[in-house]
């Protein structure tokens, strides 16, 4: 069964950063963030947050310790990148003063109150997304410091191509430009984890195995609750377990948890014709699949249980062909002709 995620149950954990972390910083930061989008929420002015962590005192050189890439050696400061994020996610959470006025209307409370009210809820919320967004950094900043390498390298490379005299390649300026910038945009992808359920689709398919995680903890505890209804003498115990279930886990789908039951009586028949098309039986495993498929915004049933179970798999992630240096050395080869068949099969793989 696949394992847990481990930040199911917590706003974040040391084990979720790649780097080492100090836990009194990480939880000082995540203090100091959202005690300052509070106010700056009520004061309207992000500046103050972006302040609140720029004065924050990180140890040297912490927690990147001089890093490597190419020929280059370079040291992270953690303030700027922080603020930056804070301040992006600050326009996102920051209650305009129309939310203000229509939150202190629906709660028949002063304009005031309101204010407070919402701008403490709206800092937590943006706490969270903090906290999301530093994982991600954490994750992504090394890697993407050698990309920007690389790709500035190819960059230079291309414009000296084209804007000095010398060999003359069979290539458009765009094609010259594709191949240069097509290596750093397919690892861009890879890395946003752009594909099924990507950046045209309602629904994204990026967390799928973080939602299978959660839906399937909450599908056991659910389980026991039926199990312990069953057992019991009292009716309404032994005929309430939806409802408690419904209560503990609001977030989990009325007819997935009626599977749990085991009797085809408490499906619908179009609920049954799904589960003979898709698959899926009564364990929490399986029907976690299907609620983790809804809380990434699948519609019900659209995938088989063996996709869903696919989607799990650790994949290795997919090569990218260094489009500028294949195709000059392809070039070099050939003996600096390329043309006809070759020509447009070397196109195509690097992506001009």
């Amino acid at each position: 069964m696949p394992k847990k995620s481990k930040w199911l149950d917590v706003e974040f954990a040391p084990a979720d950063f790649r780097n080492p972390h100090n836990v009194m910083i990480l939880t000082k930061v995540l203090k100091t963030v959202e005690d300052a989008a509070y106010q700056s929420m009520l004061d309207e002015d992000p500046r103050l947050l972006r302040e609140a962590i720029n004065e924050i005192s990180f140890p040297p050189g912490w927690p990147y310790w001089p890093l490597r890439c190419f020929n280059l050696t370079y040291d992270f400061e953690q303030a700027p990148a922080l603020s930056s994020i804070a301040e992006l996610l600050w326009y996102l959470w920051a209650p305009s003063k129309a939310k203000v006025n229509e939150f202190a209307k629906e709660k028949n409370m002063s304009v005031k109150e309101a204010r407070e009210e919402l701008c403490r809820h709206r800092a937590q919320n943006l706490r969270g997304s903090f906290t999301h967004a530093w994982r991600l950094y954490d994750d992504q900043v090394h890697d993407k410091a050698c990309e920007g390498v690389y790709g500035i390298i190819n960059e230079v490379v291309t414009q000296t191509l084209w804007e000095l005299p010398g060999p003359s390649l069979p290539l458009t300026r765009l094609q010259l430009y594709n191949i240069a910038t097509n290596e750093e945009e397919a690892q861009r992808k890879q890395r946003m984890k752009f594909g099924s359920g990507g950046r045209r689709s309602d629904f994204n398919l990026r967390w799928f195995p973080h939602n299978y995680a959660r839906a399937y903890r909450e599908l056991l505890e659910a389980a026991k609750i039926h199990e312990a209804a069953k057992a019991s003498k009292e009716k309404a115990v032994k005929h309430g377990w939806h409802e408690r279930v419904k209560q503990k886990f609001p977030e989990l789908d009325d007819e997935l948890i009626a599977r749990l039951s085991s009797r085809e009586k408490d499906l619908t028949e179009e609920h049954l014709a799904y589960l003979a098309e898709k698959g899926g039986d009564s364990t929490p495993s399986e029907i976690a699949l299907e609620q983790a498929a809804r809380w990434c915004g699948i519609k019900r049933y659209t995938y088989t249980k063996r996709a869903l179970l696919k989607r799990l798999e650790t994949k290795k992630p997919r090569s990218h062909t260094q489009g500028l240096m294949t195709f000059l050395v392809n070039w070099h080869g050939h003996g600096e002709k390329l043309e006809g068949t070759l020509l447009k099969e070397l196109l195509s793989m690097v992506g001009a």
